[in-house]
């Protein structure tokens, strides 16, 4: 098949954002099965015009307009192009004016298109900048649905929040994300395991004080350590700036007095990353909304046990398998399971043993591949009747 993926920026195999590395990793693994793969990414500044990323996979740049509605020239003419060679399109994200303008293109050279908004349709999302987006959904983004062929959820959950927001249910296709588990477990084989004194906690995502909770966490270290557990306990905050989120959660961390016990590393990848998670007792994500976040599953599949709030949108199932630990997001809630978890470390090891096990089992990215390309496949035969 000839696949085509757009995307806002350029996908990487480490970055902080969940976005650009579901896309390339989804790309290089349907690029292994033998099919051409392009990507479209729409950039603010290009710097070459592509690069080939992996087999049969080709990156393709053009630049960003600051009008958003407005097109790089040379993406319809890419498209114009290759229009009898493409079998289908394939967005990522939602609420981008180009999509809309490129969606309009795709209709009338009749090339099929899906769109995976990941996360962008969640109640919760919505609710920034509500009034904008209730105007925006209602003149452009409910007729990028109704002209795609299928919408793309990570989970159940994310499958009702669509259908809530206005998806039929026959449209909807449910796909799990996927991690990398043979650089995981090449990576791990050269890190020894060390020990620490301190109970540590890791976070790894962009330092957003709101959707990632971080303010509420930062609170339940408080709580922790006015129980007693100042000298025990240590949370490290993984990750790039985002939209200030660092400053407002440095501001918190001094306004508390926790800063011996909260660090900011910045953004780690690759060796560096699973090193600090090689010396760390669980891996926290507390979110108040997420599609489906892939440093939960790159934490699981590294063994790392891991505490989540039911908003990271992880599949209930692995809880309910011992394989995670679900919390509700409140100051007291998360100390108070945070607190349980240090009491029992060997309780919390088994739970990152059945985490790795099941991420191995079900989010392995060439089977989630494969799922994709299968949505593709049929939509591609019913096209052709």
């Amino acid at each position: 098949m000839n696949i085509v993926h757009i995307v806002i920026g350029r996908p990487k195999p480490e970055t902080a954002n969940g976005v650009l590395q579901s896309v390339y990793y989804l790309s290089v693994n349907q690029g292994a099965y033998g099919h051409k793969v392009d990507i479209l990414s729409l950039r603010k500044k290009i710097k070459e015009d592509s690069i080939q990323i992996a087999r049969n996979v080709n990156v393709h740049f053009f630049e960003r307009h600051k009008l958003r509605f407005f097109i790089d020239k040379y993406v319809t003419k890419y498209l114009e192009d290759h229009a009898d060679s493409i079998d289908i399109v394939h967005f990522h994200s939602a609420y981008h004016p180009e999509y809309w303008t490129i969606s309009r293109i795709l209709k009338k050279l009749n090339i099929s298109y899906v769109i995976s908004p990941r996360g962008s349709y969640q109640k919760i999302a919505n609710k920034r900048n509500f009034i904008l987006k209730k105007i925006y959904k209602a003149l452009f983004e409910i007729s990028i649905i109704k002209n795609a062929e299928k919408i793309h959820a990570l989970n159940s959950y994310e499958a009702v929040n669509m259908h809530e927001y206005g998806v039929p249910n026959s449209q909807i296709v449910i796909i799990p994300n996927g991690v990398d588990i043979e650089k995981i477990n090449n990576i791990k084989q050269n890190i020894s395991k060390a020990h620490s004194d301190e109970f540590v906690l890791v976070y790894c995502g962009r330092i957003d004080a709101y959707y990632k909770g971080l303010d509420v966490l930062v609170r339940a270290m408080k709580t922790l350590t006015n129980r007693g557990l100042k000298t025990k306990i240590h949370l490290r905050l993984v990750g790039p700036d985002w939209k200030n989120g660092k400053k407002d959660i440095e501001k918190l961390v001094n306004e508390l007095g926790l800063q011996q016990n909260v660090t900011f590393y910045g953004a780690k990848y690759g060796l560096e990353k699973y090193e600090l998670y090689s010396t760390s007792a669980a891996f926290i994500l507390p979110s108040r909304t997420e599609g489906m976040p892939t440093s939960v599953l790159d934490a699981m599949a590294f063994g790392l046990p891991c505490i989540l709030t039911p908003e990271t949108n992880i599949d209930p199932k692995i809880m309910e398998n011992g394989g995670c630990i679900f919390v509700k997001l409140s100051t007291e809630s998360l100390a108070d399971t945070i607190e349980k978890a240090m009491s029992d470390k060997y309780a919390l090891q088994l739970i990152g043993l059945k985490g790795q096990e099941w991420v191995k089992k079900h989010y392995n990215y060439p089977e989630v591949a494969s799922q994709h390309i299968s949505v593709y496949k049929n939509l591609s035969e019913i096209k052709a009747l």
